[in-house]
């Protein structure tokens, strides 16, 4: 994928939180401060006035702010180890459904192509190294994105109606060759992503549809083809316009 798995922002967010809680704790926790009488020297000549004693200075860390202190380093440890854990992209039903070869040209493919599916008419459009291309990848792994209630088989091409936005995502691998060529069929007006041999199809939730179809529709937008039918389009429009 584009980015580790396991970035700093837990970390980061742990690391300030821990601080929080110290700084509460040191609050919290008995400072005792010692005031040292005065301690007048006596006269040389008169033996009658003992040295005054000076009472030790108590320890500045005591056992209730020691234990504070391993309170906040227990609850630090415990929170990175369940934010690690709720960001981790989970792939146990996608790499079921998708299979193996599929999950690990979304995870590892250097150059990433966007066809055009059923209805669609556009050059391709070349992904590899485009900003947000890591939450494409990660959008289409995790297995929390997917509604799996609504697997079923068949095409994605029979899915959408005639309102259907059909892309078909092309992944591919020639300087590893960890992987052959895989074709993920998409239609996004209603959220389907097939699996590469076209058997199954499965919907996104509701939530990363809209995000998903937005953002390959802008990326689709950077085909070269699309800009020159925009270009003729507006120079017709300006032609007709334009009195004689």
């Amino acid at each position: 994928m584009s980015r580790p798995l396991f970035g700093l922002r837990p970390f980061r967010s742990v690391f300030l939180f821990s601080v929080f809680l110290f700084s509460i704790a040191s609050k919290l926790s008995p400072m005792p401060t010692t005031v040292n009488p005065p301690n007048p020297s006596p006269p040389a000549d008169d033996l009658s006035m003992p040295p005054m004693s000076v009472p030790p200075a108590e320890p500045a860390i005591t056992g209730c702010g020691i234990l504070l202190g391993l309170g906040v380093l227990l609850f630090a440890a415990f929170f990175a180890v369940a934010s690690i854990y709720a960001r981790r992209t989970r792939l146990e039903k996608t790499r079921e459904v998708f299979g193996d070869d599929t999950i690990t040209a979304l995870q590892l493919a250097d150059q990433v192509h966007l066809l055009p599916g059923e209805g669609q008419d556009f050059e391709p459009v070349e992904l590899t190294g485009t900003p947000g291309l890591g939450h494409l990848r990660r959008a289409l792994l995790d297995e929390r994105h997917y509604q799996w209630d609504t697997l079923q088989s068949g095409t994605v091409g029979a899915a959408g109606g005639d309102k259907a936005i059909r892309f078909t995502l092309e992944l591919a691998d020639p300087t590893g060759k960890r992987v052959p060529v895989i074709r993920i069929p998409m239609e996004l007006t209603e959220g389907w992503i097939g699996t590469p041999d076209g058997t199954r199809r499965v919907r996104v939730n509701d939530r990363v549809r809209p995000a998903l179809r937005h953002q390959l529709v802008m990326l689709q937008k950077k085909s070269p083809k699309t800009f020159d039918r925009r270009a003729l389009a507006e120079e017709a429009a300006e032609s007709t316009e334009s009195p004689d």
